[in-house]
């Protein structure tokens, strides 16, 4: 693996069939409360999240992707050889990434719905309001909406809710936290260097030139990704990201171009990215899709037995 692309870009084996990583395993998985079909993972050892992995015979290349959802990345991501750290990092953020653009196609169906009806219904207005604002098409206090404007703001806004390629997010998060094994990864499960408004609620870098903010310390992995899709799809930085994907919605290497001004090495980046993308095949994820929790089965079986 190129490690230059993994880390410029901003400033050991396991046995799966070990009985105390399939325990360990199987203590530290609870059901999502978020959702009825998956199951979220609290460990950070490469080994036990491979395991688990392992257990519902999970492999980056199935279409079918089980919703075991990890809260962190594995901390020892660093001490695995490159073959086995690319793997595990698909794993663990694949099925996080399809959830959340679940997520987003849900809004954008809520959105379409509150739109389209021949009637108005209460909360339709008020729905499209908070899309308008979460997505920054709106200010706060500039509504309410009324009928027409309810139509033109959900016009804006479809440009806006739409999913994000699992290629576009895998790649930068591959560049950003170094294949997963950066400090600010491991430290505060920031995979894209979300800086905190606060400094205090954030962590130092080792060279920071900054006065007033450090890096954003996020509960999970997830969290962090949520909020990275999220400023894809609503910050103005971003809109030249989103004129390629409008134009371009199935080629992602064409919608790399967006991303000129994501660093500072500007163009640079972008050839970074589609070096990763190209390298990786990071497109054929494109197309995956979360199972249902049927894909769970394996662990369920043997986890039941130690559940408190």
């Amino acid at each position: 693996m190129d490690r230059v692309l993994a880390s410029e870009a901003k400033g050991r084996g396991f046995d799966p069939r070990s009985a105390y990583h399939l325990l360990f395993c199987s203590l530290l998985i609870f059901f999502a409360p978020s959702r009825s079909d998956g199951a979220d993972l609290y460990v950070k050892s490469a080994a036990e999240v491979s395991a688990a992995f392992d257990l519902v015979s999970y492999h980056p290349d199935d279409p079918s992707v089980p919703p075991l959802f990890c809260a962190y990345m594995p901390e020892d991501m660093a001490e695995l050889s490159d073959r086995e750290r690319v793997s595990l990092f698909l794993r663990t953020l694949l099925p996080l990434i399809l959830r959340e653009n679940e997520r987003i196609e849900q809004e954008a169906r809520r959105l379409d719905e509150a739109a389209t009806r021949s009637f108005a219904v209460a909360g339709d207005a008020a729905l499209v309001y908070d899309l308008a604002l979460k997505y920054r098409l709106m200010e706060e206090g500039s509504g309410p909406l009324n009928g027409k404007e309810i139509v033109t703001v959900a016009d804006a806004l479809r440009t806006r809710i739409r999913p994000v390629a699992p290629s576009i997010v895998l790649t930068i998060a591959a560049l950003e936290s170094g294949w997963g094994t950066s400090r600010f990864t491991r430290e505060a499960n920031n995979l894209f260097g979300h800086t905190a408004l606060l400094a205090w609620r954030g962590i130092q870098p080792a060279k920071w030139r900054g006065t007033s903010r450090n890096i954003k310390r996020f509960e999970t992995i997830a969290d962090a990704l949520r909020r990275f899709m999220l400023n894809l799809n609503s910050n103005r930085a971003y809109a030249r990201y989103r004129k390629y994907r409008d134009l371009a919605p199935t080629d992602t290497f064409q919608q790399a171009k967006g991303f000129t001004a994501y660093a500072s090495i500007g163009k640079e980046y972008v050839v970074r990215m589609q070096q990763i993308m190209k390298r990786f095949g990071f497109a054929r994820y494109d197309g995956h899709r979360l199972a249902d929790e049927t894909r769970l089965w394996g662990l369920d079986r043997l986890r039941t037995p130690y559940l408190y």
